[in-house]
């Protein structure tokens, strides 16, 4: 019989970031040991040289970006590639607000890689309602009628017209090793969508899409999809659905009132 699914939480960011897996219950608490480590050694609380504070300093004007740490001006190197790719709709700035825009979904991403690194094959990592997973909540061994190790995960879409309504319920993973992402963003009457969701690999990659295509439009989009494995599933101020082509068309049928995340 699978194992249930079991459950680890961090505060982060205020909020919090779950990790999900149907594995034994003493793995998983190994893992999620790994992952608190990395999270107070990004996140410790009263440390100038927190990844948080140094974000701060440098947005503020208190520390210049050459004098953080390696990974504050990685983060900045990863803002300026993503400003290239989203036509200038994701930006550093003057003060670099965006590096603040990227720690949650680089966490993320970071603690995908602690779980890949225990060998974890079966998880889901849930931030702020971001999704990044692998694997499957119910491990099987592939057949020929389920060739995905089990049935994949599944992650709710909220619809912005419909508080506590979802508006699509989608398959996420589903093979050990391999990784999907889902990330939305819900934009203003000023940007040009009412919410943007982005499917793809990677959260980072997911996140920053999402984020971008909002206020950039259009031509972000396309330039988003151009290239790259993501899809995308925006909802316009009306309530109509544009789509990517390859988004999974059953995926944007209206699910169930309540449906859980996975």
């Amino acid at each position: 019989m699978p194992e249930p699914l079991h459950t680890a939480s961090f505060p982060v960011l205020g909020t919090v970031l779950g990790i999900s897996s149907p594995l034994p219950r003493r793995e998983l608490d190994a893992a999620a040991r790994g992952v608190s480590l990395m999270l107070a050694g990004y996140l410790g609380a009263g440390s100038g040289r927190s990844l948080q504070a140094q974000i701060d300093a440098v947005a503020i004007g208190s520390l210049a970006l050459e004098d953080s740490s390696q990974t504050v001006r990685s983060l900045h190197r990863l803002a300026l590639h993503w400003r290239e790719r989203t036509l200038g709709a994701f930006t550093p700035g003057e003060r670099y607000p965006e590096l603040a825009g990227l720690l949650r979904p680089y966490l993320m991403g970071q603690a995908a890689s602690v779980l890949l690194d225990f060998g974890i094959p079966h998880w889901a990592v849930n931030l702020g309602g971001d999704i990044a997973c692998s694997g499957s909540p119910t491990p099987s061994v592939p057949t020929g009628s389920d060739p995905f190790y089990g049935t994949p995960w599944r992650a709710g879409i909220t619809d912005p017209f419909g508080p506590g309504l979802l508006l699509a319920d989608v398959p996420l993973a589903g093979t050990p090793g391999f990784t999907a992402a889902l990330a939305t963003s819900a934009g203003t009457p000023a940007s040009t969508y009412r919410q943007v969701s982005v499917l793809g690999p990677d959260i980072v990659e997911a996140d920053v899409l999402a984020t971008a295509i909002l206020s950039g439009g259009a031509d972000v989009l396309r330039a988003a999809l151009a290239g790259s494995p993501v899809q995308v599933l925006a909802v316009h101020h009306d309530g109509a659905l544009e789509a990517s082509t390859r988004w999974p068309t059953y995926a944007t049928e209206p699910a169930a009132p309540g449906a859980p995340p996975y």
